[in-house]
């Protein structure tokens, strides 16, 4: 089973409901700083600032709408479970999500 996202007609990205969403969509903050990464990762080969390759996105604690602290812990525990990999910039943190269990983006 699916549920399809679509901005102006176009399609965002696919949320996969299955188990694996289940027991992540426990994890509140974890579930839904996955989405948003999903929602922002860049799909083209566009112009962006900063320079993000495709499949990455720019995030940060007020990005995601957290403190700093649930910032940190969601990151470590998205990179523990192996969904998610970031690195640090000058800009942010960049985003890449590391498995299809969740999106088809």
């Amino acid at each position: 089973m699916r549920s399809i996202l679509k901005c102006k007609g176009r399609l965002i990205m696919e949320i996969l409901i299955n188990k694996e969403t289940d027991n992540l969509m426990k994890d509140t903050d974890a579930f839904l700083a996955l989405l948003k990464i999903a929602y922002l990762t860049k799909r083209d080969d566009s112009f962006s600032i900063p320079e993000l390759e495709i499949g990455e996105a720019l995030i940060s604690a007020s990005i995601l709408g957290i403190s700093l602290q649930t910032f940190r812990t969601v990151k470590h525990k998205l990179e523990k479970w192996g969904f998610a990999k970031f690195k640090t910039n000058p800009k942010g943190t960049i985003a890449r999500i590391t498995t299809d269990k969740f999106f088809r983006i």
